[in-house]
């Protein structure tokens, strides 16, 4: 026991400087993951917000032919800014009669995500169809 006190030995220089560069390649490879990790939660977020305007919209159609079919439509196409509470989605419906009683309905949202250094990339799309048929 008296030999473990008395032993001064420590790390050498050459032990601390290989432990550093083992810790910073770690902790770089870590903050990389944690950058692509919030970039898949950002585009998740988008592409839900995407999906919840395309239903929203596709059920106003659905009323709009419940209350009225032969008046349905035409929908105007909704620019960036457009959608309320939602600047940085655009959407458009179209509406393709099939036969007499039955509409093929589109509704398509897009959005772009931004890259590296503020760079906005491809715009990505989100696109429903449904075919609405009049009550009889």
């Amino acid at each position: 026991m008296a030999r473990m006190v008395t032993n001064e030995r420590g790390f050498s220089l050459a032990e601390i400087l290989v432990a550093a560069v083992i810790i910073t390649v770690g902790l770089t490879a870590i903050a990389g993951g944690f950058q692509y990790a919030l970039s898949g939660v950002e585009l998740g977020k988008k592409q839900s917000t995407a999906v919840f305007l395309a239903e929203q919209k596709l059920e106003q159609i659905k009323a709009d032919a419940i209350n009225n079919f032969a008046a349905m439509g035409p929908y105007n196409a909704e620019a960036y800014g457009a959608i309320t509470g939602y600047p940085t989605h655009r959407r458009t419906v179209t509406v393709t009669p099939s036969g007499a009683t039955m509409k093929v309905v589109t509704v398509a949202v897009f959005y772009q995500l931004q890259g590296s250094y503020g760079v906005a990339l491809q715009e990505r799309q989100v696109r429903l169809d449904a075919i609405v048929a009049q009550r009889n």
